[in-house]
Protein backbone atom coordinates (compact mmCIF):
# COMPACT_ATOMS: atom_id res chain seq x y z
CA UNK A 1 0.00 0.00 0.00
CA UNK A 2 1.69 3.19 -1.21
CA UNK A 3 0.62 6.54 0.25
CA UNK A 4 -2.59 5.04 1.55
CA UNK A 5 -3.53 3.59 -1.86
CA UNK A 6 -3.73 -0.09 -2.72
CA UNK A 7 -2.14 -1.12 -6.06
CA UNK A 8 -5.45 -1.14 -7.99
CA UNK A 9 -6.37 2.23 -6.54
CA UNK A 10 -3.00 3.63 -7.54
CA UNK A 11 -3.52 2.45 -11.13
CA UNK A 12 -6.96 4.10 -11.25
CA UNK A 13 -5.68 7.35 -9.74
CA UNK A 14 -2.73 7.39 -12.13
CA UNK A 15 -5.04 6.91 -15.11
CA UNK A 16 -7.20 9.82 -13.94
CA UNK A 17 -4.44 12.20 -12.79
CA UNK A 18 -2.25 11.66 -15.85
CA UNK A 19 -5.01 11.72 -18.45
CA UNK A 20 -5.14 14.49 -21.04
CA UNK A 21 -7.90 16.51 -19.40
CA UNK A 22 -7.31 15.27 -15.84
CA UNK A 23 -10.33 13.08 -16.24
CA UNK A 24 -11.13 9.80 -17.92
CA UNK A 25 -13.86 7.20 -18.14
CA UNK A 26 -14.22 3.92 -16.29
CA UNK A 27 -14.15 2.16 -19.66
CA UNK A 28 -10.77 3.67 -20.55
CA UNK A 29 -9.38 2.60 -17.18
CA UNK A 30 -10.70 -0.94 -17.54
CA UNK A 31 -9.04 -1.16 -20.97
CA UNK A 32 -5.77 0.13 -19.55
CA UNK A 33 -5.92 -2.50 -16.80
CA UNK A 34 -7.10 -5.19 -19.26
CA UNK A 35 -10.11 -6.04 -17.10
CA UNK A 36 -13.86 -5.83 -17.52
CA UNK A 37 -15.52 -2.59 -16.32
CA UNK A 38 -17.36 -4.31 -13.41
CA UNK A 39 -13.96 -5.31 -12.00
CA UNK A 40 -12.96 -1.70 -11.37
CA UNK A 41 -16.37 -0.51 -10.12
CA UNK A 42 -15.62 -1.36 -6.46
CA UNK A 43 -12.25 0.40 -6.68
CA UNK A 44 -13.86 3.52 -8.12
CA UNK A 45 -16.62 3.44 -5.48
CA UNK A 46 -14.04 3.12 -2.68
CA UNK A 47 -11.99 6.05 -4.02
CA UNK A 48 -15.16 8.10 -4.34
CA UNK A 49 -16.19 7.30 -0.73
CA UNK A 50 -12.71 8.36 0.42
CA UNK A 51 -13.20 11.71 -1.32
CA UNK A 52 -10.42 11.09 -3.84
CA UNK A 53 -12.53 10.81 -7.02
CA UNK A 54 -15.62 12.49 -8.42
CA UNK A 55 -18.02 11.10 -11.01
CA UNK A 56 -18.96 13.79 -13.50
CA UNK A 57 -21.67 13.52 -16.15
CA UNK A 58 -20.74 14.49 -19.71
CA UNK A 59 -21.92 17.90 -20.89
CA UNK A 60 -23.27 16.73 -24.23
CA UNK A 61 -24.26 13.20 -23.22
CA UNK A 62 -25.42 13.05 -19.60
CA UNK A 63 -25.23 9.23 -19.70
CA UNK A 64 -21.45 9.34 -20.10
CA UNK A 65 -19.54 9.30 -16.82
CA UNK A 66 -16.08 10.78 -16.32
CA UNK A 67 -13.84 10.31 -13.32
CA UNK A 68 -11.93 13.29 -12.00
CA UNK A 69 -9.55 13.50 -9.06
CA UNK A 70 -10.37 15.81 -6.18
CA UNK A 71 -7.56 17.96 -4.75
CA UNK A 72 -7.21 15.34 -1.98
CA UNK A 73 -7.05 12.63 -4.65
CA UNK A 74 -4.30 14.44 -6.52
CA UNK A 75 -2.29 14.77 -3.30
CA UNK A 76 -2.82 11.10 -2.42
CA UNK A 77 -1.72 10.05 -5.90
CA UNK A 78 1.39 12.27 -5.83
CA UNK A 79 2.41 10.90 -2.42
CA UNK A 80 1.80 7.28 -3.44
CA UNK A 81 3.67 7.78 -6.71
CA UNK A 82 6.69 9.34 -4.96
CA UNK A 83 6.78 6.50 -2.44
CA UNK A 84 6.52 3.90 -5.18
CA UNK A 85 9.32 5.50 -7.20
CA UNK A 86 11.59 5.70 -4.13
CA UNK A 87 10.98 2.01 -3.49
CA UNK A 88 11.80 1.10 -7.09
CA UNK A 89 14.99 3.18 -6.95
CA UNK A 90 16.16 1.15 -3.96
CA UNK A 91 15.49 -2.07 -5.86
CA UNK A 92 17.13 -0.88 -9.07
CA UNK A 93 20.32 0.13 -7.23
CA UNK A 94 20.86 -3.56 -6.52
CA UNK A 95 21.30 -4.30 -10.23
CA UNK A 96 24.60 -4.35 -12.09
CA UNK A 97 24.72 -2.11 -15.21
CA UNK A 98 24.18 -5.08 -17.57
CA UNK A 99 21.28 -6.31 -15.46
CA UNK A 100 19.72 -2.86 -15.45
CA UNK A 101 19.96 -2.64 -19.24
CA UNK A 102 18.30 -6.04 -19.61
CA UNK A 103 15.64 -5.12 -17.05
CA UNK A 104 14.75 -1.94 -18.93
CA UNK A 105 14.53 -3.79 -22.25
CA UNK A 106 12.25 -6.43 -20.74
CA UNK A 107 10.12 -3.81 -19.01
CA UNK A 108 9.68 -1.96 -22.30
CA UNK A 109 8.66 -5.20 -23.99
CA UNK A 110 5.99 -6.14 -21.44
CA UNK A 111 4.59 -2.67 -20.69
CA UNK A 112 1.16 -2.35 -22.28
CA UNK A 113 0.37 0.68 -24.41
CA UNK A 114 -1.89 3.37 -22.99
CA UNK A 115 -5.41 2.97 -24.30
CA UNK A 116 -7.88 5.70 -25.18
CA UNK A 117 -11.65 5.77 -25.63
CA UNK A 118 -11.21 5.17 -29.35
CA UNK A 119 -9.27 1.93 -28.91
CA UNK A 120 -11.10 -1.34 -29.53
CA UNK A 121 -12.19 -3.25 -26.42
CA UNK A 122 -9.79 -5.76 -24.93
CA UNK A 123 -10.42 -9.10 -26.64
CA UNK A 124 -9.76 -11.20 -23.54
CA UNK A 125 -11.44 -8.93 -20.97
Amino acid sequence: RQGGLFPGELVVMRAVCESRENRTTPTAISRLMAVRPPTISPIIARLERQGLLLRIHGQTDRRKIYLQATPAGEKAYELAYRQMMAYYQVLIRRLEPEELELFLKLLEKITPPTFTEEDPPCSNC
